[in-house]
C-alpha cells in the first residue's frame, strides 16, 4: 500500500504569554495622629514599701528594695530618706528626681512587683510620702550663728 505521504506539520512552540502584572495596591491611608501622653501622674505610694535588704561593709553603702503592690506605668514612687543620701544605681525604675535627702523613682514598665537601688548614705528608717502620709522628721537643725568680733 502505496499511497500518499504522511505529512508531518511542523510544530512551533510558542511562549505562553505572561499575566499581566498586579495592580498596584493603593497607599494606605495616613495613620491618625497620636493623642499627646498624659502627664506624668504626681508622685503616689502605690501601696509601696521600702525595705533595706543589704549593708556594704564601711562604706556606709546599702542595697534597698521597694515593694509596690499597685504597679502602673509611669507612676512615680518617692522614697524619703531623712538624711543625705545618693542612689546609684537602679534595677526595673528609673530615677526621676533627686533632693539631698529624697529619690523619685518612675515605674517604666507595665508590670512588675518591685525595684532595687543601691544608695551610699547612712541607712535609715526610709519611707515613701504619699498624699496624706509624711514622714516624721526631725526639724533640720537651726543655722549656726556667726560671732563676728566687734573690736
Amino acid at each position: 500500500m502505496r499511497g500518499t505521504p504522511l505529512v508531518i506539520p511542523r510544530l512551533h512552540c510558542t511562549a505562553k504569554p505572561r499575566p499581566p502584572p498586579p495592580m498596584p495596591h493603593p497607599p494606605f491611608p495616613p495613620s491618625p495622629p497620636r493623642p499627646p501622653s498624659p502627664p506624668p501622674a504626681p508622685p503616689s505610694c502605690d501601696g509601696a514599701k521600702v525595705a533595706i535588704v543589704q549593708h556594704f561593709g564601711a562604706k556606709n553603702g546599702y542595697a534597698a528594695e521597694v515593694y509596690v503592690k499597685d504597679w502602673h506605668l509611669g507612676h512615680l514612687i518617692t522614697v524619703d530618706f531623712g538624711v543625705p543620701t545618693e542612689v546609684y544605681a537602679i534595677w526595673s525604675a528609673e530615677l526621676a528626681g533627686v533632693t539631698p535627702t529624697s529619690a523619685t523613682f518612675r515605674l517604666p514598665s507595665m508590670f512588675g512587683k518591685k525595684f532595687r537601688f543601691h544608695a551610699q548614705g547612712q541607712p535609715v528608717d526610709a519611707c515613701i510620702p504619699c498624699g496624706e502620709v509624711t514622714c516624721n522628721r526631725p526639724p533640720p537643725p537651726p543655722p549656726r550663728a556667726r560671732l563676728v568680733d566687734s573690736r
